[in-house]
């Protein structure tokens, strides 16, 4: 078992024995002797061990052990989220999963922008408020069920923290994002509902209406020069054939991560690397099938911004319903 469980480190890690042996020491919690019987196959790994090593490589055991079909892929998960406390652990794991990839050479993060980004409604501002407000309303039933209103709802210091951290984590990877002109409309549908049910104030939706157009209007600047506000490089892409689904790759020189979400927030991720390699695939099609709006010219730039704005003009003409 060692031997497949090493063999399966070595090629992956490219560590040498010494190496190897340290890095099993600490993952362990054991003594260096202690690491390297268990590397040189002297010594079993515990079933614990092994929980440890996987967890931390992120490989499925079965797996590299040839204990099952390798169709199977062990997809790591935040916990459910359906309060604050558990919203607060699902931004945090978040941000370990971002941090990992800022300080590896040659990182892109690729987007699918079926909404808005989330690093770009997450914050101090109304717009960020109304993404955390649905979030919770659409997870949490005493949270719908008491009608809270949004004037009445506010983030707590942690969650703002922790928002405020993805968000400038994401201003210092290069990023690679595909809209089409459905990308803002969960947004638009968000303010409609609430509206609907009462939940929200016509001073209120203006102002988140101000700032939506504020975020296009800097989105639109980062592609119009290519780089973000500290200099890293950022691509933007019109893709009028399909929806997007809100996959994100994160991939480096290194490795990559696949990120897919599953429900309204969760999401499951691998390192896996068939599943990267196709979301890869998925991505490089979905780019050449779109218009790069960073390289084309200012005439194409801004149809895209103006068709946004325009629906926006829309939206709110029709006493904020966006289909009417």
């Amino acid at each position: 078992m060692n031997k497949k469980i090493i063999s399966y480190l070595v090629s992956e890690t490219k560590f040498k024995p010494i190496k190897l042996t340290e890095k099993i020491s600490e993952i362990l919690d054991i003594s260096f002797d202690s690491a390297y019987r268990r590397v040189s196959n002297k010594v079993e790994f515990s079933v614990s061990e092994l929980e440890k090593i996987a967890l931390f490589y992120k490989f499925s055991i079965d797996e590299v052990l040839f204990l099952s079909s390798k169709k199977n892929v062990l997809f790591l998960t935040p916990e459910t989220v359906n309060n604050t406390k558990t919203f607060l652990n699902f931004l945090e794991e978040t941000n370990k999963m971002v941090f990992d990839y800022v300080n590896k050479p040659n990182t892109t993060i690729y987007y699918s922008a079926k909404d808005i980004p989330f690093y770009y409604t997450i914050g101090q501002n109304l717009l960020s408020k109304l993404k955390f407000y649905v979030w919770m309303y659409s997870t949490n039933p005493d949270f719908h069920l008491k009608k809270i209103p949004f004037s009445d709802f506010s983030l707590t210091p942690e969650i703002t923290t922790e928002s405020l951290r993805i968000s400038f984590l994401n201003d210092t990877t290069n990023t690679s994002e595909i809209w089409n002109t459905t990308t803002i409309d969960s947004a638009l549908y968000a303010i409609e509902y609430l509206n609907k049910v009462k939940l929200i104030s016509i001073k209120e939706m203006e102002s988140i209406i101000q700032e939506l157009r504020e975020l296009l209007a800097l989105i639109k600047l980062y592609a119009t020069g290519g780089r973000k506000q500290y200099g890293k490089k950022f691509e933007l892409y019109h893709n009028s054939l399909f929806v997007m689904n809100n996959s994100v790759l994160f991939h480096s020189e290194k490795d990559s991560t696949a990120v897919i979400q599953y429900n309204l927030i969760e999401y499951l991720n691998t390192k896996n690397y068939k599943i990267c390699n196709q979301l890869n695939d998925y991505f490089g099609n979905q780019i050449h099938l779109s218009k790069n709006l960073t390289k084309s010219n200012e005439n194409d730039r801004n149809h895209f911004f103006e068709l946004l704005n325009s629906k926006i003009d829309a939206f709110v003409s029709n006493d904020y319903i966006l289909n009417a």
